[in-house]
């Protein structure tokens, strides 16, 4: 059975916001790959399919996170306001 582009987005999605609810609860030292899957709902082992270590998954939540922070800052200075005044 092929696993869809949706259905493997949907996992990643699963997988990040596990990983964030985990980093922000109990801490990222205290965090495990195990907990992530179990929270996500997967097998420890699909995570690994998407995410070599729990530093990757950090890594691709920071990367977002800056992303996030410029496409607003951008949308912000279209309107006119600058960062600071945001």
């Amino acid at each position: 059975m092929r696993i869809t582009a949706d259905a493997k987005e949907t996992t990643r999605r699963k997988i990040l916001a596990a990983a964030l609810d985990l980093f922000r609860t109990i801490g990222f030292d205290a965090t495990t790959t195990r907990d992530i899957a179990r929270v996500a709902e997967i097998a420890t082992g699909t995570l690994f399919n998407y995410f070599a270590t729990k530093e990757e998954v950090m890594a691709c939540l920071a990367s977002e996170a800056v992303v996030d922070a410029l496409a607003q800052f951008h949308l912000k200075s279209r309107d006119g306001e600058s960062f600071e005044e945001a």
